[in-house]
């Protein structure tokens, strides 16, 4: 029961966090959750969560723009947008100066080195690129879905899991300077996101 409870609490947190965000986002949505009375100010996404949290965190925040949206397509936008502004505190946060940054290139590794280590526990796996402003990161145990069988056909929730991390990934390189597209694509347990950096 205490379990129960916890999970109660933190669900009502959790939606009064996306409640926070859509509001900052003038965007229009309902929480199917009540706001928590013992919750006066929005959770930090990073670092004060534990990965656990993260996780429920995210996936409460994908499971209320499905209930709350029309189709699939609205609710993608809003995921993508929390992310891209959690994106956007990430970075501002944890790089103190862009001048250690002297080519693209050095953006992406701090990405696949420092960023997903901080955020989703473990470097990427897999760095390719065409040396023309695409880059592909692979994680091969991503964390959002590593918890999913391998035989699992990929569900809407599956993709607005990932659209937050492509979201985080935009605003986080916009933070730095740069205007980019970022796609993923599903292949249990792993995911890869194309960011392709558009040319100035």
């Amino acid at each position: 029961r205490e379990r129960e409870r916890e999970r109660e609490r933190f669900s009502h947190v959790a939606c009064y966090q996306v409640q926070c965000i859509a509001s900052q986002l003038h965007l229009p949505f309902t929480p199917f959750l009540p706001t928590p009375t013992m919750a006066t100010t929005p959770l930090g996404v990073f670092p004060q969560l534990s990965v656990s949290s993260l996780e429920f965190l995210v996936a409460e925040t994908c499971r209320c723009a499905q209930r709350n949206s029309k189709a699939q397509d609205e609710a993608w936008t809003f995921v993508e947008k929390v992310g891209n502004r959690a994106g956007i505190s990430f970075f501002h946060n944890n790089v103190r100066s862009t001048q250690r940054f002297k080519q693209q290139i050095d953006i992406i590794k701090f990405v696949c080195k420092e960023v997903w280590s901080k955020a989703l526990c473990k470097p990427i796996d897999s760095l390719r690129t065409n040396h023309k402003g695409m880059y592909v990161l692979i994680d091969n145990n991503f964390l959002f879905l590593s918890a999913i069988p391998q035989d699992t056909p990929t569900t809407d929730l599956m993709n607005l899991l990932t659209a937050f991390v492509c979201g985080f990934l935009r605003g986080g390189m916009s933070a730095v300077g740069l205007a980019v597209n970022v796609s993923s694509e599903i292949t249990l347990p792993s995911c890869k996101f194309t960011i392709d950096i558009k040319s100035s």
